[in-house]
């Protein structure tokens, strides 16, 4: 185990000081596999345990928020001992308090420990409180959205403005000769993804749509996931909806796999123990970072960010965002992401796509 701490560099007998570690320990999370395929049990901490000078201070029982000790000092030295259970495990350490010198040993005594707890539920924010990531930006930021001629995600347009009218496959098709002028037959289409697909009996992803009329149409290969291609033809039908309120999820056969997603953002996961909720609806306007922390409306996906400089979808940034976690992420296409996807664009309902955004 390793353990950052900070504390003050000096402390006079009688001061109250407190100390700040935050903690690196062993556990698994429920996701990882052995080399046999078989499912490796989650394994995290459930209680929390201070003694000071053999006295038990406090206790701290599946615990999901930071844990913060204060220490008054009354003599030249003291010891803190601390405990952490975890499922067959044991982990004692201990910090050594001197009030001249401040010398500590290795700790995990934690000021921003979050222990393992059970997925609590936190209040989901009001629809009519809800507002799109463009709201959290800077004026830069916006700027470079609102200017059609600075917004990077722009070029992605065009280059799928020009694959729709490509012919491709064996079927020697263009999804203009099915669809026409996508300024018409593609407005309002992007709002409504993940749609229900009746002959799969499970909803997709406007990529996977696209790659089904490859296949089914055009008889052309799929595109990779996250490849430039695919990328330029979903920001251009998306963009055809720019302006227009999401209405995805309303189609009743949907509802079972919004709940699905709805329990996925609300389910802690990874070595950090945090689910998409903590950040999104309890700490949203607050900064992780130096970035904003937004309500994860995804109004403007597949969006640009200056951190990938290029164009991403919303998978790959629920990917990173399990992986910010230390959880091990779904491949691209998931049953999982599709409906983490669904969830979220049902709770953006009413508000306007405006693909491609800007982000950070």
């Amino acid at each position: 185990m390793a353990a950052l701490i900070n504390v003050p560099t000096k402390a006079k007998r009688g001061d109250v000081i407190e100390i700040r570690t935050l903690t690196s320990h062993i556990m698994e999370t429920g996701f990882r596999h052995t080399a046999d395929g078989a499912l490796v049990p989650r394994d995290i901490i459930t209680s929390f345990t201070c003694r000071y000078n053999g006295t038990e201070v406090f206790r701290a029982d599946d615990r999901g928020q930071p844990i913060s000790l204060l220490f008054h000092g009354r003599e030249g030295e003291r010891q803190v001992r601390i405990r952490m259970d975890r499922r067959q495990r044991l982990f004692v350490d201990r910090i050594g308090l001197d009030h001249g010198r401040m010398i500590f040993w290795r700790a995990i005594a934690a000021a921003t420990l979050l222990a393992a707890a059970p997925a609590l539920l936190a209040g989901e924010i009001p629809p009519d409180a809800r507002r799109s990531g463009y709201s959290f930006m800077g004026p830069d930021t916006r700027a470079m959205q609102d200017d059609d001629t600075s917004n990077p995600g722009m070029l992605f347009v065009l280059d799928g403005e020009a694959l729709w009218a490509k012919k491709a496959g064996s079927a020697d098709k263009a999804c203009a000769d099915c669809h026409g002028d996508a300024t018409t037959s593609m407005k309002g289409v992007a709002a409504r993804y993940p749609a229900f697909d009746k002959a799969l009996a499970r909803p997709v992803t406007l990529d996977q749509r696209i790659n089904l009329c490859r296949a089914n149409h055009q008889q052309a290969p799929a595109l990779p996931y996250e490849s430039r291609d695919l990328l330029a033809l979903s920001a251009f039908v998306a963009h055809q909806s720019r302006g227009v309120a999401i209405t995805a999820g309303d189609d009743p056969e949907l509802k079972p796999f919004v709940a699905q997603g709805r329990d996925l953002f609300m389910r802690r996961e990874g070595q950090l123990n945090l689910a998409c909720t903590n950040c999104h609806d309890d700490n949203f306007d607050k900064r992780l970072a130096g970035a904003p922390i937004t309500q994860a409306q995804p109004t403007g996906y597949p969006l640009y960010r200056l951190e990938w400089q290029t164009l991403g979808s919303i998978e790959r940034r629920l990917r990173s965002c399990m992986t910010g976690v230390r959880a091990q992420a779904y491949d691209y296409g998931a049953p999982e992401l599709v409906a983490l996807e669904l969830y979220l664009m049902s709770r953006a309902r009413g508000l306007p796509m405006e693909t491609p955004a800007v982000r950070p």
